[in-house]
């Protein structure tokens, strides 16, 4: 009965502390990764190594030979970090080591990017989209600040050593400004505005600049970007139709008058514009993907087309060994212009156009009888490779990339549609990966490409990648061209053998299985399965993969994947249409989403569990553990199988484009087991994770494992969240403890003096419930002013153990044969409990068993302290005491009172 009442309230502690650990952990962002490392441009070190770029409203510093991050400044929710895009990022020349950042949240700070540390943060009253600084006078600086109205450029004066705000001067007031240029000897400086541009005489004055300075001038076909020529005297602007025009307009001769001078190659606008340090070229680029180097006393270009994306920014190395290229596709190529091929290519999150951004937001529109409309919709945006734990993305035009999320770098492009950048010329979609899925060991990759240009019929195929070890990727093995007569809607491999199902709008699904044919594998289709002319809308296997899910409409059927025959047909309540399904790692559940309604099936016994009306766009499966997440909004919810009480919720702070799990280092989670990889717009990549809020509940759920529980573990498992600052509630926390030691020094008591034979003396009893006592108190208080452990230990463990003192008159009735004075053994004193006496056990030469302890109610009426216990207790005493006495008669020559010493 005393064992029975301890294993409660160490259950009751368990079940506690458990509720407390989920009461203070939280979901939380351990790591961001990704992001636009092309919003800014580029500024190097005078070494040429690394370069420093603005990603989001952080700066990163990247290694030019490696293409690794090696430090990163102003990081997200850190002290004096930027709050909003960083704009700008430049090199001071007066101190090499000093870095100068502008940002929209309106502010320009100066950083010792050696020590990652903020040196000074000037407030510009606005937000800011570009800075430039003076070649003559670096301490000044132009600004080109955007708020709500007209565009304001400003000089400012960036001085640190004066403690006062910069002495900030207003140039110029312009409707749709976008882009500034200073000339390389700091005499003008030009504005672009839409259809004009204007040119400021820079002097120096402490007032702002009278319009009157100004001098515009009018171009018609628009003006995308503005580049003075550093040893020249003219202006180079670039045109949206792709023309690049020169502006002899410095003089007195030409000042009104310009003399124009025009180069045409682009047939796009001109996005970026760069002139090499002696002037005598010319480099350009556009929305064409294609860098134009003109030199500019010939005529002559020379081309580097292809370069994978739009040409966003050009950079020229300190050392004018490399042109540095920022694509729109999120990827920097350093071209050497000796060799005048790419020597690195720096490749960070791709972005998918905004026409499959909207396709992927937008659902399959297939109605509650199974019926579609045609309109297929690129149904997965992130997964996670299962070989090396690589996300996949769903981004690049014509194929997918593999990100290590991790060290936040990119591992591969597989191009899965040949060809897919080449887009001029075509209005339509050129194509896109549609559904990605692998097999549980990594060796097989699925993919599903839609090509649909708006001229020529609509195109679908199948194919299958088979790893390779040696290349380090996959290679293309089975192609299946119209694997369906109409869209697939979704696809996935078998857990353990060799299959693949795909469901298509057709009202049919196809099971494929590789076969042996020789010495190669063969892909082919094994049957064809189809319910009641309904449209297949969602599949999936069970995790040992003896059961296939496929939905049909709001029906849920469950197929054997080896004979293709129904087993069961399941109903949702609603009628919505199932959108994706997926089974509950190692259990019996099976999650299914409609565009409103969040299903929890029980295979087993084929119900509904649980339904959440919740609309998500998103969900994913943790396959660490039993839990799922869906992504409603922005908000990221954590749910359990077993119940629909949301387990934990976060909200991003921007739209989440997908979600996948992924095994998380230890130190990123408190359950050491996945973590959630949310895919953000700009290529922004957040992993979520399991976090506590107080590093003091992982020791408490170790205590409570490893000892046994008193009325000490109990108080400890139920730390709050400041106790460890400010103390435990001491009322109810005192009386839970008086309570519960009052029960075990009652029922210690009683069995001490049943086991001594009713001659248990006070004194010991009393010294065991004080050490008890002053070690509650002790580990009770605030954990700021409790000693050390030294000075901690006697206390503490004198409240676990009572020291056994035996009386004289026992010590007296002991004899000297050791079979029969051995009443403390080792089999003993490893029963010992910490929250009751020892019970001996009798001896194997004692005449007599011990009968049944008493009941718990015969001791609590008995008393605690001076009661006889019972009359059976009573009875039983006396036995023993005879015993005892008859031992004694037997031994009386080994008496010690009758030797002769």
């Amino acid at each position: 009965m005393v064992q029975s009442v301890l294993s409660a309230e160490k259950a009751r502690a368990k079940h506690d502390t458990k509720q407390l650990q989920q009461q203070q952990q939280h979901l939380s962002v351990v790591r961001a990764a990704g992001g636009n490392m092309c919003q800014t441009p580029l500024s190097f070190t005078t070494d040429s190594r690394y370069f420093f770029t603005g990603v989001g409203c952080s700066i990163k510093i990247y290694s030019i030979a490696t293409g690794a991050v090696v430090k990163v400044l102003s990081p997200p929710n850190s002290a004096g970090a930027h709050q909003d895009k960083v704009t700008a990022v430049v090199l001071n020349p007066d101190n090499p080591l000093q870095l100068i950042s502008a940002s929209m949240d309106g502010t320009i700070k100066i950083w010792d990017y050696n020590d990652e540390v903020l040196l000074r943060t000037f407030q510009m009253g606005g937000p800011v989209k570009q800075l430039i600084l003076s070649p003559a006078q670096p301490d000044y600086a132009y600004i080109l600040v955007t708020p709500p109205g007209d565009a304001l450029v400003y000089q400012v004066h960036l001085d640190l050593s004066s403690p006062d705000a910069p002495h900030t001067r207003l140039i110029a007031e312009i409707p749709a400004c976008h882009h500034l240029a200073v000339s390389s000897d700091d005499t003008y400086l030009a504005m672009a505005a839409r259809f004009k541009f204007f040119v400021w005489p820079v002097n120096r004055a402490q007032t702002d600049v009278n319009s009157s300075q100004l001098r515009s001038y009018t171009v018609r076909e628009g003006v995308t970007k503005v580049a003075f020529n550093p040893t020249k005297n003219y202006l180079a602007v670039g045109q949206r139709t792709g023309r690049i025009t020169f502006f002899h307009c410095f003089t007195d001769e030409t000042k009104d008058k310009p003399v124009l001078e025009s180069h045409h190659w682009h047939y796009k606008p001109v996005e970026a514009l760069q002139f090499m340090i002696d002037g005598n070229y010319l480099l350009s680029g556009g929305s064409e993907a294609v860098l134009v180097a003109w030199q500019l006393e010939t005529g002559y270009r020379r081309y580097f087309p292809r370069l994978g994306g739009p040409i966003q920014h050009i950079s020229i190395t300190p050392d004018h060994k490399h042109f540095a290229v920022s694509l729109a596709n999120n990827s920097i190529r350093f071209i050497n212009g000796v060799t005048q091929v790419i020597d690195q290519v720096i490749q960070g999150v791709q972005q998918p156009s905004s026409s499959l951004q909207q396709q992927q937001q937008q659902p399959q529109q297939i109605d509650q009888q199974g019926q579609g409309d045609g309109q297929q919709a690129a149904m997965w945006s992130v997964l996670t490779e299962p070989r090396h734990q690589h996300l996949v993305l769903n981004a690049s035009a014509g194929g997918i990339q593999f990100y290590d999320g991790k060290m936040d770098r990119h591992v591969l492009d597989l191009e899965v549609i040949p060809n897919s950048n080449n887009t001029r010329g075509s209005g339509g979609d050129r194509g896109h990966v549609s559904h990605v899925s692998f097999s549980s060991n990594g060796d097989w990759l699925a993919t599903v490409d839609v090509c649909d240009d708006k001229i020529n019929a609509v195109e679908v195929f199948l194919k299958f990648w088979r790893w390779d070890h040696d290349q380090q990727t996959y290679v293309l093995h089975t192609r299946v061209d119209s694997p369906h007569t109409s869209h697939v809607t979704s696809l996935a491999f078998h857990p353990s053998t060799g299959m693949a199902i795909t469901t298509s709008q057709d009202k049919t699904f196809k099971v494929w299985t590789v076969q042996s044919a020789g010495d190669d594998l063969l892909w082919t289709c094994r049957s064809v399965g189809s319910y009641k002319d309904m449209i297949p809308s969602a599949s999936g296997f069970s995790l040992d993969g003896s059961l296939l899910i496929v939905a049909f409409g709001s029906l849920l059927t469950a197929w054997d994947p080896v004979h293709s025959t129904v087993q069961a047909t399941l109903a949702t309540p609603e009628h919505d249409t199932i959108l994706s399904v997926q089974f509950i790692n190692d259990s019996p559940f099976l999650v299914a989403r409609t565009a409103s309604h969040l299903f929890v099936w029980n295979i087993l016994a084929c119900t509904v569990w649980w339904s959440y009306e919740i609309a998500t766009a998103q969900l994913a499966v943790d396959p660490c553990s039993l839990q799922f997440a869906v992504v409603t909004g922005n908000t990221v919810v954590l749910f359990d199988p077993a119940s629909p009480k949301p387990l934990l919720i976060h909200t991003l702070d921007a739209p989440c484009l997908g979600i996948t799990w992924q095994r998380a280092d230890p130190k990123e989670t408190a359950r050491n087991d996945s973590c959630l990889m949310c895919l953000q717009p700009n290529g922004v990549l957040q992993a979520l994770a399991v976090t506590s809020l107080s590093s003091s509940s992982s020791t408490v759920a170790d205590m409570t494992e490893q000892q046994d529980v008193t009325m000490l573990d109990a108080n400890a498992g139920a730390n709050g969240l400041l106790d460890g600052t400010f103390g435990k509630r001491a009322q109810r926390k005192a009386k839970q403890a008086d309570d519960m030691q009052e029960r075990i020094n009652a029922i210690a008591g009683a069995r001490d003096e049943w086991m001594d034979g009713g001659e248990k003396t006070v004194t010991a009893s009393s010294n065991h419930n004080e050490h008890a006592t002053a070690a509650a108190d002790l580990l009770n208080a605030p954990a700021h002013v409790l000693p050390g452990l030294d000075a901690m230990y006697d206390a503490f463990m004198a409240s676990l153990m009572k020291l056994r003192v035996s009386d004289d008159d026992n010590q007296a009735k002991i004899t000297t044969n050791g079979d029969a004075m051995d009443w403390v053994n080792d089999q003993e004193q490893q029963n010992v409990t910490v929250s009751s006496s020892v019970a001996a056990s009798a001896p194997a030469s004692m005449p007599f068993t011990l009968d049944p302890l008493p009941s718990l109610d015969t001791l609590f009426r008995a008393g605690q302290n001076d009661a006889t216990i019972t009359t059976s207790a009573s009875a039983l005493t006396a036995d023993a005491s005879d015993a005892s006495s008859d031992d004694d008669n037997d031994d009386s020559d080994d008496d010690v009172d009758n030797i002769e010493w």
